[in-house]
């Protein structure tokens, strides 16, 4: 484990808590206060470097949205009423727009930080979450791409080149196609197919000048952790360190754990434990260990409070064989 001073910058406000569902929903700010109550609990949260998020600028949001979207959003959640957006699968409440905004300038914010020096890592504990929305669209239980925000927000302070590895178990079609044709943003995703929202095919690579610049791994329903592991050390961490990024923004959801019901993937604790040491490992060594995880999915409250091993302080940040190497099997050399 790595040096208490090991700083991890972290965004977290009560304002994520006022989003909040109509009716019952997996997305529910339940999930962010018991992750809170676990770090309070286990005096994790004294450790930690909290950044208090402020609400996106139109600037911000319409680098990665079209303007249309950001106008016809904002505009519906000032009402402060409660309803659904777009394709019907978004909801939204009072609270809403300043959860939304803050999530987005938050990540804004907390990726910058990491970029220049200020924290050696970031952790963002937003809501609502972001990876399916796209240029103009809310969908997923997503307003604002958040992960799509940030990065765009690192090209304009300078930054060349910036990847993305998104683990939700659902595909980030949102964060895909917003960088799809854009050669300075590597986008690499893991999930499961077919789910939703249906895309992330292997033959989704880019176009234009970011052709070669995605890169996607569908997992068949019942997959486990070694096949989780095997995607991101046989194709996913590769392409990085190929790409050899300036920073690492990660999706991290959490729904692919065999807890939750969001989908029938079967990855345990030591699982997601050994997929983030080795995401972090992939970071120490491409861009000095600058790395943010904006959380994304996971609905399984117990699973989801035990995420705090798998952030870029708690994962052992040594060489990946300290995990042990992954046991070939049969059709693993699909991925070489």
């Amino acid at each position: 484990m790595n040096s208490p001073k090991h700083s991890i910058g972290t965004v977290f406000d009560p304002v994520f808590l006022q989003h909040v569902a109509p009716i019952s929903h997996p997305e529910r700010p339940d999930r962010l206060a018991a992750v809170v109550q676990h770090l309070q609990e286990t005096g994790i949260w004294d450790r930690l470097k909290m950044l208090k998020p402020r609400p996106a600028t139109y600037e911000e949001l319409k680098a990665a949205h079209d303007p249309l979207y950001v106008d016809r959003t904002l505009d519906r959640l000032s009402l402060r009423r409660t309803g659904y957006l777009d394709m019907g699968d978004t909801f939204f409440s009072p609270g809403t727009k300043d959860a939304a905004l803050a999530a987005a300038g938050g990540s804004v914010d907390l990726a910058l930080a990491v970029y220049a020096g200020e924290y050696e890592s970031g952790a963002a504990l937003v809501r609502p979450p972001g990876h399916h929305a796209d240029r103009d669209t809310a969908m997923g239980f997503c307003v604002f791409n958040n992960t799509a925000v940030a990065a765009h927000a690192l090209l304009r302070a300078g930054a060349q080149r910036v990847a993305i590895l998104d683990f939700d178990v659902h595909h980030g079609n949102g964060t895909q196609d917003i960088f799809y044709s854009d050669p300075r943003v590597l986008y690499v995703s893991m999930h499961q197919s077919p789910l939703y929202p249906g895309t992330g095919a292997a033959d989704e690579i880019g176009v234009g000048d970011g052709l070669g610049m995605t890169a996607n791994v569908p997992l068949a329903p019942y997959c486990d952790d070694v096949d989780w592991l095997t995607g991101l050390e046989r194709l996913l961490l590769p392409l990085i360190r190929a790409f050899s990024p300036e920073i690492l923004l990660v999706g991290a959801g959490y729904d692919a754990h065999h807890l939750d019901t969001i989908s029938t993937q079967q990855v345990t604790d030591a699982g997601y434990a050994a997929i983030a040491q080795r995401i972090v490992a992939c970071a120490d060594a491409v861009c000095g260990g600058k790395i943010v995880m904006m959380l994304e999915g996971g609905y399984h409250l117990d699973a989801l409070t035990r995420l705090q091993p798998f952030w870029p302080d708690f994962a052992n940040r040594g060489p990946h064989g300290q995990l042990g190497p992954l046991e070939a099997r049969p059709g693993d050399d699909y991925f070489l």
